[in-house]
């Protein structure tokens, strides 16, 4: 099999495993704040100003909400798949494009293991896929921004270098805010300084695009301004920024982030970052800051992940956009290391052997595991013939059929991928304690079908509990209406409230619910004046 071929089969394969019961699990942690906001925008006909149970939101621009949306109308049956299907498909871009960008400026050899050594990394792989978070989508916008300046100052042609990545961090301010403005500055003379062009940075082309990103960004203040105060949303956005510097957080966790952040990178980036010990080499270092496209994607990277090391509010989240170019460096490190010691490849082959053996061992024990699960054997047929082909391309790697046994391991990590969807996300549904979210939002939406319903005495913006996001969604979904909370009660609507906001009141008990220390209840009030 060719290794072109080979890459397309896996990068295949591994798009379906990130998608196989993606919409198993009720939305969660920050996922169903997301969902709601764009729920709310669509329900109250208004896509500049999101709002959270009908009170502004300001911890987020738009722009990200529109895209879920969007998704929400073409999969408006499946919630759950159309949040989450935006980051998948955001992660699965990534992954092309760093393909595309290191075939066209380097090899295909590089593209490919990169794109699926960056797509298999095993934070992404097992946790960073899986939610309908904004970083996936944002990091996406921001990376192509980081690689526009590369492959368009390699064709000289200085218009689009910097309108293709003025209008790109427009999109990136309008979905996540301030951190934009420093990808912004930071990949602009970081490149600059390397290319030493600095007669580009001041062109016409230059500033045609900062006005042209200005007015983008204006437009928008125009048009929230119309339903909003704009200053109350930059306020907000520039705290939410300042929250995760040394000013907030204090020096000696700021220190502690310094020694703690570099060996989280290299955690979430495994199993390619194995071979960054490599770059002790003098020889290999010298190679690689000879290489155009590597010296620009180790600047760049270094230059930007700077900011964050230095704040120790940082979670991996933020940089995933920085990742796929520590992967590229890190690939062809792997590559680099194959040609010059003999021992990688044998070092490989054992390794994949070890794991596979391991991963059959799982396969033929998944009878009785499933079982335990309270699965049935439907997915088992699945895994046996994922374990065929995992087997057939150990084949062709062992007989050396393929140019490397890299090719191997990343099969192995698509196979545990297949297993945990089809084992450990149906487990997780079936005893997670969100589940209640989707069963309580479904039963409480029923039972006020056709009534106005409120919350009673909520603080809808400074209460943190869990109702405001995960069973709050499910409820506005099925109810196609925006939830409110009030001060007042009346006899004609139907209340959701907290049981001590009611102890002084006649109330129908409708239904009632409680998650972990709260006890809810859903009531029609019956002493009214």
């Amino acid at each position: 099999m060719k290794e072109k071929h080979l890459f397309w089969l896996l990068f295949v394969l591994l798009g379906i495993s990130l998608f196989i019961n993606s919409s198993i699990n009720p939305l969660f942690l920050e996922e169903p704040r997301r969902a709601m906001v764009a729920l709310e925008m669509y329900l109250q006909h208004n896509l500049f100003v999101p709002t959270l149970y009908g009170e502004f939101y300001y911890r987020k621009p738009p722009f990200f909400n529109w895209v879920i949306l969007g998704s929400m109308q073409l999969f408006s049956d499946y919630p759950e798949f159309a949040c989450r299907a935006v980051s998948v498909v955001s992660l699965l871009l990534m992954g092309l494009l760093t393909y595309f960008f290191c075939k066209k400026f380097h090899s295909e050899k590089l593209g490919q293991l990169a794109a699926l050594l960056f797509l298999t990394s095993v934070h992404l792989l097992f946790y960073g896929s899986l939610f309908a978070e904004i970083d996936l989508f944002y990091s996406l916008i921001t990376y192509a921004s980081i690689l526009s300046l590369y492959v368009f100052y390699e064709r000289n042609n200085p218009l689009l270098y910097f309108l293709c990545m003025y209008l790109l961090s427009a999109i990136g301010l309008l979905t996540k805010g301030a951190p934009s403005v420093v990808f912004l500055g930071v990949s602009l003379l970081a490149h600059l300084s390397i290319t030493r062009n600095w007669r580009w940075f001041f062109s016409w082309q230059h500033v045609f695009s900062g006005v042209l990103f200005l007015a983008v960004l204006g437009s928008f203040a125009f048009a929230y301004n119309h339903y909003n105060p704009i200053e109350n949303l930059l306020g907000a956005v520039l705290k939410q920024s300042s929250d995760q510097t040394v000013v907030k957080h204090g020096f000696s966790k700021a220190l502690l982030h310094l020694f703690t952040y570099p060996t989280e990178v290299l955690r979430d980036l495994l199993p390619v970052t194995l071979f960054v010990p490599f770059l002790f080499v003098k020889s290999v270092r010298q190679k690689l800051w000879s290489n155009a496209l590597l010296r620009f994607v180790t600047v760049l990277f270094i230059a930007n992940i700077f900011v964050y090391w230095i704040s120790p509010g940082t979670r991996s989240r933020y940089v995933y956009m920085l990742y796929p170019m520590a992967v590229i460096i890190c690939a062809w490190l792997f590559i680099e290391a194959s040609k010059r010691f003999a021992w990688i490849e044998k070092w490989l082959r054992g390794l994949n052997l070890l794991i596979t053996s391991l991963c059959l061992v799982a396969v033929f024990s998944l009878p009785w595991s499933a079982s335990k699960l309270g699965l049935d054997d439907s997915p088992i047929v699945i895994i046996i013939l994922s374990a065929a082909l995992l087997l057939l391309i150990g084949y062709l790697a062992l007989k050396r059929h393929l140019g490397t046994q890299m090719w191997w391991l990343i099969a192995l990590l698509i196979f545990a991928r297949f297993q945990f969807d089809l084992f450990a996300l149906p487990a997780r549904a079936a005893q997670g304690e969100h589940l209640q979210f989707r069963i309580h939002g479904e039963q409480i939406a029923k039972l006020s079908k056709d009534k106005k319903l409120w919350l009673y005495r909520y603080d809808t913006v400074g209460d943190e509990a869990s109702l405001k996001f995960g069973h709050g969604f499910y409820i506005e979904w099925n109810r196609k209406d925006v939830l409110r909370s009030i001060e007042t009660k009346n006899c004609e609507d139907i209340f959701l409230t907290q049981d001590f906001e009611v102890t002084d009141n006649q109330y129908q008990l409708l239904y009632a619910f409680d998650y972990r220390d709260d006890h809810w209840l859903l009531v029609r009030f019956t002493d009214c004046d």
